[in-house]
C-alpha cells in the first residue's frame, strides 16, 4: 500500500488547475441514500438503497488570477449559474491519467464561495461543490498499462 502526502493534491474545476490556490484543504465526502422498506410486523428494519451524493469542500488562499483563471472567474462565476462543471481531483497528484495514479471526476456545482479575511493577513477562501452527476460523480480510473 502506497501512502501519500496531502501536499501532492491535484484539484481542476471548470478547465482551471486550482491547485496552487489550495494551500488548506481538498475533501471529498460522499453517502450512500437508504428509504425505509419496513412494513407492519417486521422485526428489523429493511432498507433500499437510494440516490447517494456527495460534495467537496475546498478552502485555500485566494488568489484574483486574471480573469480567465481566477477563483472569481472559475467558482464564483459557476456560483452564479450555468449547470455543472466538470472537476478532476487526484489526491496523490497527477494532471493526466497516463501517470497512472487514483482520480475521481465528474461534475458538480457551486454551492457556496467565502472570501475574506482580517486586515494584514492573508485572504482565505472556500467553496462548496455538489457533485451532479448520473452515477460517475466518484468513478476512479487508473492506468494499468
Amino acid at each position: 500500500m502506497a501512502f501519500v502526502r496531502g501536499t501532492s493534491q491535484y484539484f481542476i474545476f471548470n478547465a482551471v488547475d486550482l491547485t496552487a490556490s489550495l494551500a488548506s484543504e481538498v475533501k471529498l465526502g460522499n453517502a450512500g441514500g437508504e428509504s425505509d422498506a419496513s412494513t407492519i410486523g417486521n422485526n428489523w428494519q429493511r432498507f433500499l438503497q437510494a440516490q447517494a451524493g456527495g460534495q467537496f469542500s475546498v478552502s485555500g488562499v485566494w488568489d484574483s488570477g486574471t480573469a480567465a483563471t481566477g477563483l472569481d472567474s472559475t467558482l464564483f462565476a459557476a456560483l452564479n449559474g450555468g449547470g455543472p462543471r466538470q472537476y478532476q481531483y487526484a489526491p496523490a497528484g497527477s494532471a493526466s491519467p497516463s501517470d497512472g495514479v487514483n482520480s475521481y471526476w465528474g461534475h458538480g456545482i457551486v454551492t457556496a464561495f467565502e472570501v475574506g479575511g482580517a486586515v494584514g493577513d492573508k485572504v482565505p477562501f472556500s467553496a462548496t461543490i455538489r457533485l451532479s452527476d448520473a452515477g460517475t460523480a466518484a468513478l476512479l480510473w487508473d492506468d494499468f498499462d
